[in-house]
């Protein structure tokens, strides 16, 4: 059970940070020094603007990687300055890949919790915002907002806008007397929903927006056919604690191993 839902929703996210890092045009990847390339189910993301591995990660392990496929991840990122990270799924680990990894100079720094629920059960966040699905006038407001409250640079802001207005996507803002103060989107892929952009303006904490918006795009991944929602984020922080609260689920910590060109 474990594995073939761990197969779905690695998959949704991988096919959505592909296209995150694919639809900008090609002078906004230039400019936010950003680069993308599939290895089967696989996606590496390449983003030399920023040191973080947040922006440079490999996704979409659905099985225990061997020492070649390593080494072309190696290839890609060749020449980048600051970390990446391969984020394998617990149980594609075993005592050979650890070896290998440790070999080419990759640590365990931390792991990010994947989540996962069933859409079918009703859930409901009260609240006095309101919650929509954006239109098309309201897609830079969108981005500024996901863009300030998580500190991105104006020029990686395509990663976030070139997914606004596709049919697979649906992003939710939530309002305070028409004033937008937090922002949800999903990826729709087959079965499986991807959670991302949850984002709050600091002064609106506390104010059940994000309950709100988790609920809400329960709701709209149901609709658009889905059986499963998905999500992943730092152990133990303030989302962590909501989508548990949300009928979420741990399907398992997965570990983020880094490759430090410094070391």
């Amino acid at each position: 059970m474990t594995k073939s839902i761990s197969k779905l929703t690695e998959a949704a996210e991988a096919e959505a940070i592909f296209q995150m890092h694919s639809l900008p045009r090609k002078n906004e990847m230039e400019q936010f020094k950003g680069t993308v390339k599939k290895f089967g189910s696989i996606t590496a993301a390449r983003t030399d603007l920023i040191p973080d591995f947040f922006f440079s990660r490999v996704m979409g392990f659905t099985e225990t990687p061997d020492r070649e496929l390593i080494s072309e991840i190696i290839n890609f990122f060749e020449g980048r300055d600051g970390l990446y990270a391969l984020q394998i799924p617990p149980m594609l680990i075993n005592a050979d890949l650890k070896k290998i990894l440790a070999e080419y100079k990759f640590f365990l720094k931390n792991s990010w919790a994947k989540f996962y629920r069933e859409t079918d059960e009703n859930v409901n966040a009260v609240c006095d915002l309101e919650i929509r699905e954006i239109n098309s006038n309201e897609k830079k407001i969108f981005t500024d907002l996901v863009c300030k409250v998580f500190d991105i640079p104006a020029e990686l802001s395509p990663l976030i806008n070139s997914v606004i207005e596709r049919s697979e996507w649906k992003h939710f803002m939530a309002y305070e007397k028409d004033l937008p103060i937090a922002t949800g989107s999903i990826f729709i892929h087959g079965d499986t929903a991807w959670n991302c952009f949850a984002a709050t303006l600091p002064e609106y904490r506390g104010k059940g927006a994000q309950g709100a918006l988790i609920t809400g795009r329960i709701k709209a991944a149901r609709k658009a056919g889905c059986k499963y929602i998905t999500s992943e984020t730092n152990i133990n922080n303030g989302s962590y604690r909501n989508l548990i609260r949300y009928g979420y689920r741990i399907l398992y910590e997965r570990p983020n191993f880094i490759f430090d060109p410094s070391v």
